[in-house]
């Protein structure tokens, strides 16, 4: 396995972060603990899952899943500069379906070094065993779960002395996916490497204009897939726009630009188009209600035996309301269109899904939630028309924020 150089690079940052100036304990939240504050807490949940591996009408399979996830975040109380450390695992156990409990875990360090008043540059490296479940787009044989290794790190640098904003960054991402009994998943490990850049000016008191750009090379393990095809990949997208923002409880941003992606193998066709981000996120007046709209477009990746990627067009409403102090309503909605080029003729698949839920604040240690969750997919493949419900119950005890 290839060890690419920047992550050992984020890995150097991280430690020299540990090195910074140490100020005086903090009052933040949490167990002090040296120059750290720790922050444990665990999560107990419960949930009903009416289509697990998430199959057309009349195939569905049901399951009650129990899950617990506890997890450990450690904060500095630095003057100057910034570190973070996260570790946290889930299990999931199905009471029926016993091949689909999972055990995912999560680790990560992320800082930032305060160089002047003016640039500041982050760090981030991370692990995550994950899985994806069946009925996920990716799984190509619905019959087991598919777990993964993804190690990621990346740098940025921050700089804005004026008027004009600059950044500027790369990371690189190594994703190593297991086989299943059913399936051979070597063609999907992937190292990924990636580079951005911005420029901002502030024309007006309240608008900032910008434009930015970003690129990224997959490299696959496998030089050719079980189907003879070379999937190496080159991304590009662009975009120009403003960010409005006329109050600190409101902030409005949207840029439009091109995106593509380019496949070494000419039998795979390329990915383009119109590419947009934006974004609303608006604190009403009443200081309780926090409302979130986010629109874009993405390529996503594809295992299809004869398409090189998706292009995802999606749109998303989160509203969070806090009622009466001890009670935190919230809820979302969302719509996302996804469609990909092959040689057998195009797919296209409509997404939608919407949540609501309720947490009961015992006191700032204990919270009690119940949960709903619904998803529905209309595709123009045969069989690929499901629907999902999921109602759930949870209890986090710790420190939550």
């Amino acid at each position: 396995m290839r060890i690419p150089y920047k992550m050992t690079a984020a890995a150097t940052l991280v430690a020299a972060l540990a090195a910074g100036q140490v100020a005086a304990q903090s009052r933040e939240d949490g167990i002090p603990v040296g120059t750290f504050v720790l922050k444990p807490s665990v999560e107990l949940g419960a949930r009903y899952d009416d289509n697990i591996a998430l199959e057309d009408d009349g195939q569905e399979e049901e399951d009650f899943i129990l899950s617990v996830a506890p997890t450990l975040k450690a904060v500095s109380t630095w003057r100057r500069h910034k570190l973070e450390f996260d570790a946290g695992l889930r299990a999931d156990r199905y009471l029926d379906n016993t091949a689909d409990n999972s055990l995912d875990a999560q680790l990560r360090a992320n800082g930032t070094v305060d160089v002047t008043r003016a640039t500041k540059i982050d760090g981030l490296v991370s692990y995550r065993r994950g899985h994806d479940n069946r009925g996920d787009d990716n799984v190509a044989v619905n019959d087991e779960t598919t777990k993964f290794d993804r190690y990621r790190s990346k740098i940025l640098v921050r700089s804005r002395p004026n008027r004009l904003g600059v950044q500027a960054g790369g990371g690189v991402t190594y994703a190593n996916f297991h086989d299943t009994d059913a399936e051979n998943n070597d063609d999907r490990d992937v190292v990924i490497y990636d580079g951005e850049a911005r420029l901002s000016y502030g024309v007006q008191r309240h608008i900032r204009a910008f434009v930015e750009g970003d690129v990224n090379r997959l490299d696959y393990v496998d030089a050719v897939d079980d189907n003879g095809l070379n999937r190496d990949a080159t991304g590009y997208a662009a975009r120009a726009g403003a960010t409005y923002f006329p109050s600190s409880q409101l902030q409005v941003s949207f840029g439009v630009g091109y995106l593509m992606r380019t496949f070494d193998d000419p039998a795979l066709d390329d990915v383009s188009g119109l590419d947009f981000k934006g974004s609303v996120n608006w604190e009403l007046p009443n200081r309780l209600t926090n409302l979130t709209l986010t629109t874009g477009r993405s390529i996503a990746e594809s295992t299809d035996a004869d398409a090189g990627a998706r292009l995802v067009t999606s749109v998303s409403l989160n509203a969070t309301h806090d009622l009466a102090r001890t009670w935190e309503l919230f809820g979302n909605l969302r719509y996302a269109h996804l469609t990909d080029e092959a040689a057998a003729g195009a797919t296209e698949d409509n997404d939608y899904s919407a949540g609501v839920g309720v947490d009961y604040v015992f006191n700032p240690r204990v919270k009690l939630g119940l949960t709903y969750d619904y998803k529905r997919r209309d595709s123009s493949d045969v069989g690929g028309d499901y629907s999902n419900n999921v109602f759930g119950v949870r209890l986090k005890v710790g420190y939550l924020n």
